[in-house]
């Protein structure tokens, strides 16, 4: 397998074809013939034949992916011809991981490392090298090129041989010109590290999970093509770069299409299945590299689910088209930052509006949580509630003056624990179940029964929002008709998956009859609100199960993400 291939390196080739094509019109060099001989100890040197010829398909540039077919010691002979005589100067650019010696029109123009002579060894050459052409070569005639060299440090190295001559300041607008591209490539792998910290901050988006691991992975690509084709190392590191290029490669084929299909709301694992065929097709067609590829099928499924009326389709076609266009359209391809920057800019803009959507919805919780404190607070104290307390309270003082002392003593207790824990975000367990006690106490009073609580592996320790379980139990009792029979009411604690999990469970009234509630009520909606400012994840279901009214909370037993659990009933969940 070639170190690197063609097509995953579409980009940079081209970049540098259409700089060629650019230099064509004022520059005046054509490449004729190109061939490689092998000059080992064991080949003789006089009748030479070509080991290896070249095709000429493109006169400014030559891109030849050679694999590992290449001798130990080799030279390399090309024919350049120069069109018309001017005073532009030129530079030969040479891409071929190896040590060798350039000569053109048999003068030696420079080395790359340095071939081994009698008693010394070799001193390894550099991935890239860059030669000015001398004042002989802008007369108008046919020229030799010889690279005559040696790869003996890595002889197993795949190899690619690109070959171009350009005037010199072409070639510094060139460089200038790939220098923006590669650094939308790196604010592409930034952007997606603050999206991985943005998810392990706070676990509730998990598009952004998948999203920042493409923008990192094509950053790290980026940089490894940039190392690779722009930077000087030693060619003995090229493998290792390779091979990290080719994973990134390999893993942004699956992963992208991975992440379209989570943002498009598909959840069906076998359509998942689907994220495999960029790196199918990249293998099956020959022309068509893993990047491309990976475009092409992000852009039929955005399509598709364009037809299905998907969420986020339209933007999803909108960033696969600019993709495509910025990789197949000559324009774009020489251009590549105006590609990425519009990436970037959509991108931006669209996080930017959806953490701003996320911080209203969370300030508008607030305050809807403070304004549903104090409606808690007057319904605790409105002029019925307190009538009817009283009511029995002088019922029980003309009938038995010290149990009617004791429920205004109970009534005092429970005005005063409420305005004390109303204002708190949360609250221990303990204090949740000694206001809980002291309501049912007021209650027996008032409808002559017996009321109970029961705990079942409950950690008193825990914490959770003020007056959650003494909600439920008010709704418990306010829609059943007990009458004065004996009730016991239960109130479990079990841990699942980093959850905690809250059960409490309520007789109904009759096996037929099931308990009215009502979904917008304050006591409800006091729950929900309470969950939401104290949680980032959280799951409230409640409805029958086995002849009794089952209300779960579902809360993170440490700081994470809570999934809801199916219990069967009916749910309120985020």
């Amino acid at each position: 397998m070639p170190l690197l291939s063609k097509n995953c390196l579409l980009p940079l080739i081209a970049i540098i074809v259409a700089g060629c094509k650019l230099a064509t019109a004022t520059a005046s060099y054509s490449i004729e013939s190109v061939a490689i001989f092998d000059v080992s100890e064991e080949s003789s040197q006089t009748g030479l034949s070509p080991f290896k010829e070249l095709e000429v398909s493109n006169p400014n540039l030559i891109w030849e992916s050679l694999g590992k077919n290449v001798p130990q010691r080799f030279e390399i002979r090309a024919t350049l011809r120069r069109h018309k005589q001017d005073l532009v100067s030129h530079a030969l650019s040479l891409h071929f991981p190896s040590t060798y010696e350039v000569y053109f029109d048999e003068t030696l123009i420079g080395k790359n490392g340095q071939l081994p002579s009698t008693g010394q060894e070799e001193a390894v050459g550099r991935s890239i090298k860059t030669f000015n052409l001398p004042v002989k070569a802008s007369i108008e005639d046919t020229h030799s090129l010889r690279i005559r060299g040696s790869h003996t440090h890595a002889p197993n190295t795949g190899h690619a041989l690109i070959l171009g001559v350009t005037p010199l300041e072409d070639n510094l607008h060139f460089a200038r010109s790939t220098a923006i591209a590669y650094s939308f490539y790196i604010v592409f792998a930034l952007f997606g590290i603050y999206l991985l910290a943005y998810y392990v901050i706070n676990r509730t988006q998990h598009q952004y999970l998948l999203l920042g691991c493409t923008c990192v992975l094509f950053g790290i690509f980026a940089v490894n093509k940039l190392i690779y084709y722009q930077i000087n190392v030693p060619y003995t590191y090229l493998d290792y770069i390779g091979y990290v290029a080719n994973t990134c490669t390999f893993l942004l084929s699956i992963i992208a299409p991975s992440t379209l299909l989570y943002t498009l709301g598909y959840r069906q694992k076998l359509i998942y299945s689907l994220a495999a065929l960029p790196y199918i097709l990249s293998k099956s067609i020959e022309p068509l590299g893993p990047i491309p590829a990976t475009a092409y099928v992000c852009l039929a499924l955005s399509v598709i689910s364009i037809a299905l009326q998907k969420r986020y389709a339209i933007f999803a076609t909108s960033i696969s088209t600019i993709l495509l266009l910025t990789y197949e359209l000559p324009f774009l391809a020489q251009n590549q930052a105006l590609g990425f920057g519009a990436l970037m800019l959509i991108f931006l803009v669209s996080i930017i509006n959806l953490l701003v959507k996320e911080y209203k919805e969370r300030h508008r919780a607030q305050l809807q949580n403070t304004r549903l404190q104090l409606e808690l607070l007057k319904s605790k104290i409105q002029p019925h509630f307190v009538l009817n307390s009283l009511t029995s309270a002088i019922e029980w003082i003309e009938t038995n003056p010290k149990q009617g002392v004791k429920l205004i003593q109970e009534l005092a207790k429970e005005f005063d624990l409420l305005s004390s824990i109303s204002e708190q975000k949360l609250i221990p367990l303990a204090t949740e179940i000694e206001s809980c006690k002291t309501y049912l106490s007021i209650m027996e009073y008032r409808k002559k029964a017996k009321y109970q609580l029961e705990l079942i592996n409950v950690d008193l320790s825990a914490e959770l929002p003020p007056s959650l379980i003494r909600n439920l139990l008010e709704n418990a009792i306010s829609h059943n008709g007990f009458g004065e029979a004996s009730v016991t009411f239960e109130l479990s604690q079990h841990q699942k998956d980093g959850q905690r999990i809250l059960r409490f469970a309520a007789p109904t009234a009759s096996e037929t009859s099931e308990p009215k509630t009502n979904e917008d009520g304050t006591g409800i909606r006091y729950i929900k609100a309470r969950l939401a400012e104290s949680y980032k994840t959280w799951s409230f279901h409640h409805g029958p199960e086995n002849g009794k009214w089952v209300s779960a909370i579902i809360t993170p037993s440490k700081q994470g993400t809570a999934a809801a659990i199916d219990l069967n009933l009916t749910s309120s969940k985020t």
